[in-house]
């Protein structure tokens, strides 16, 4: 098997917590800029945190079988 070195791993983690992270941040900034004022869009962006925090199979099951 294949074993990397630790700055990949490294690199492979920030960049896994990375992409979410981001993507709150933004969320958040666009809710204060469209009005919704901070408690709301600190709600917005905790709950996009939740949801791309849960795995990916506990988001619909049985939604992949319909699919195909």
């Amino acid at each position: 098997m294949y074993d990397p070195p630790a700055y990949i791993w490294a690199i492979t983690i920030a960049a896994i917590i990375a992409i979410p992270a981001a993507t709150c941040i933004v969320l958040y900034g666009g809710a204060v800029r469209a009005g919704l004022g901070r408690r709301r869009a600190a709600l917005l962006a905790g709950a996009a945190a939740v949801l791309s925090a849960t795995p990916r199979s506990a988001e619909a099951p049985g939604l992949a079988s319909r699919v195909r």
